[in-house]
């Protein structure tokens, strides 16, 4: 008889156990479909910082939320993960805030170094890890020129290995720098050079130091500046010893 007492009050306090379980969670569910849904629980605006290139518009329809919507049902890092699909984009930022139903999305984006060609006479903008950024257009902002490569593809996508030489040089120059070129050129063998704006050649050779060619360069460059002279070529194949041709 003990037994099955105790047995029958074990089975009873069971099921008080589940009972209270269950309403547990069906009053935490009901809950959140209810917070869910209130008014002050939804979003009130979406601010969006850091835009330049890049559009509100595109922005807006990668984030997949917007004004009304549940912000607790909003997942920041899978709307991060979404506006990072941007072309333009290198990087974003997502939180949101409760009180005041905030949802704010942080861009940086690519900085275009390069134009390179998608077919005659189109330009693309190319950004410092390779990766195309726009289009080809007919009359593109003033960047230096990529040839000698195989051709953009669509934004998004990027450039194929052979042009990874230039890329590389541009990286190391600074914006400055990058200003003064009309053009850069992979050449057969595999050398690079490039047209300033004021029609200077300049060679680079192969490869290989870029950073110290890039260094020869500037300090060339600055010298002739001093000198008020110009260039017809400038040899930094060997950087340390810089060769400079007068123009006529």
């Amino acid at each position: 008889m003990g037994v099955n007492l105790l047995r029958g009050r074990l089975s009873g306090l069971a099921r008080k156990v589940i009972t209270l379980l269950t309403a547990c969670v069906v009053i935490g569910v009901g809950a959140f479909i209810l917070l869910g849904v209130s008014p002050l629980l939804q979003i009130d605006r979406v601010e969006v910082h850091g835009l330049h290139r890049v559009t509100l518009m595109e922005v807006e329809k990668f984030l997949g939320v917007e004004q009304g919507d549940s912000i607790l049902s909003t997942d920041a890092a899978h709307a991060r993960e979404r506006i990072e699909m941007i072309p333009g984009v290198k990087e974003a930022h997502v939180s949101r805030s409760l009180v005041g139903g905030v949802v704010t999305v942080n861009i940086t984006e690519h900085r275009p170094i390069a134009l390179a060609m998608t077919q005659q006479s189109y330009w693309a903008l190319v950004a410092e890890d390779g990766t195309v950024l726009s289009p080809g257009m007919k009359l593109p902002p003033e960047l230096p020129r990529l040839s000698g490569i195989r051709a953009a593809g669509v934004p998004g996508s990027s450039l194929e290995s052979d042009s990874s030489s230039l890329i590389s040089l541009l990286v190391l120059m600074s914006p400055e720098m990058i200003e003064e070129f009309l053009a850069l050129r992979l050449e057969d063998k595999g050398e690079i050079a490039g047209t300033l704006k004021n029609s200077t050649e300049v060679l680079f050779g192969d490869n290989r130091r870029l950073g110290a060619k890039v260094v020869s360069l500037a300090a060339t460059l600055g010298h002739l500046e001093k000198l008020e002279k110009k260039a017809q070529l400038i040899d930094v194949a060997v950087p340390s010893v810089p060769k400079v041709k007068w123009a006529q």
